[in-house]
């Protein structure tokens, strides 16, 4: 969804003060018929989301928590599994969830909160984080980030090369290139990661004019 690039960062950042906002709604008992419905179709989609990642191999790490804390597609597939059932729970019992200081001191807290919290990511954005997780945090060293730590997995690539025979195309590991004849048109070479290493805090770091 190339088209959807654009907008991802203020996707993310409406996405995730409403998720604050529907917490702190909630908490407080606040329009449990909304907040219930809006809780259990975000965790229906976001459980599919991760499951789709964690099978299919579609990203390393979903994000969810920024660079505070990594999770591996299968951990967080298996935190939303576990956030659906409770959910799924709140949702069976939303009629029984009365509001904590009255319906409309409640709801207005919970809109109160929504702002507060896209308030908060705005000012983070356009000055820094207060807590900044990220590799590149005033103070941390570029260079230091940049070393693998002591005793880190190596990753195993095996370079695959493709080739067209006969109007098909061949994947041939390196060894297998003994049996290439004129028969055969080079197509390009590929790595293929056999196991997965450690990276570097930092591993993107660019200069450009």
């Amino acid at each position: 969804m190339e088209w959807l690039s654009s907008a991802s960062l203020w996707l993310a950042i409406g996405i995730c003060a409403f998720e604050i906002g529907l917490g702190i709604a909630l908490l407080l008992g606040a329009k449990m018929k909304f907040t219930a419905w809006s809780l259990l179709l975000m965790i229906v989609f976001f459980t599919f989301l991760t499951f789709y990642s964690w099978k299919f191999d579609v990203v390393k790490d979903c994000g969810c928590f920024g660079d505070a804390l990594h999770l591996e597609p299968f951990q967080s597939f298996m935190k939303d599994i576990i956030l659906l059932f409770f959910i799924i729970w709140i949702f069976a019992g939303r009629n029984l969830i009365k509001p904590l200081f009255g319906d409309k001191a409640s709801t207005w807290l919970a809109y109160l909160g929504f702002v507060a919290s896209f308030t908060f990511s705005m000012v983070c954005y356009a000055h820094l984080p207060y807590i900044d997780f990220r590799p590149y945090a005033v103070g941390k060293s570029i260079p230091e980030g940049m070393k693998l730590p002591p005793g880190a997995k190596k990753e195993v690539v095996e370079m695959v090369f493709i080739y067209e025979k006969d109007g098909k195309k061949i994947e041939l590991k390196q060894d297998e290139l003994g049996k290439v004849d004129s028969t055969y048109k080079f197509i390009d070479r590929t790595d293929k990661v056999l196991v997965e290493g450690d990276h570097p805090a930092i591993h993107d770091f660019g200069i450009t004019g």
